[in-house]
């Protein structure tokens, strides 16, 4: 539980870090170093930003890209 809250804020803080998402959009979740990203983005290039930066972070093994492109 420990490492996947580690994973998480890293995610979390690579999304702060991206000019391309905004972050406050977008939702975390991590079990066992899978992430889900839920939530509204404004571009598919902004969708593809999230899950790069998401994969970016140690301890990531797999992103579900739930996004929804507005």
């Amino acid at each position: 539980m420990v490492r996947d809250e580690r994973v998480k804020k890293g995610i979390v803080d690579h999304l702060y870090g991206d000019n391309r998402v905004d972050a406050a959009a977008i939702q975390v979740v991590v079990s066992d170093g899978r992430a889900v990203l839920r939530g509204r983005v404004p571009s598919l290039s902004a969708a593809i930003a999230a899950v790069e930066d998401s994969y970016a972070v140690e301890g990531v093994v797999y992103v579900e890209n739930r996004l929804t492109v507005t």
